[in-house]
């Protein structure tokens, strides 16, 4: 199901990615490459919170790469949650 996910993301039809991967949430929470498409397609679709749980996870993966905080930093701006955004931009410093 993950590697239907990415065709269609790839393809750019990320309402039907978000569909495919949604339910696999719980499945891949210790995976950050199959996260990475998730928070995709979430952030693609209008998922503030789905994209902003993902990118944390993330984050705590892979030890905070500094494109994910930015992502997440952005994600967390964008749902008007300024000052958690700009601690998210502070570790990038």
């Amino acid at each position: 199901l993950l590697m239907k996910a990415q065709q269609l993301a790839a393809a750019g039809r990320f309402a039907e990615a978000w569909t495919v991967v949604a339910p696999l949430r719980p499945a891949i929470n210790n995976n950050s490459q199959a996260l990475r498409l998730y928070a995709l397609a979430a952030h693609q679709t209008g998922q503030r919170d789905q994209t902003i749980d993902a990118l944390g996870r993330i984050v705590a993966l892979e030890g905070a790469p500094a494109d994910i905080i930015g992502a997440l930093a952005d994600a967390l701006d964008s749902a008007g949650r300024s000052e958690e955004a700009a601690q998210q931009w502070t570790r990038l410093v």
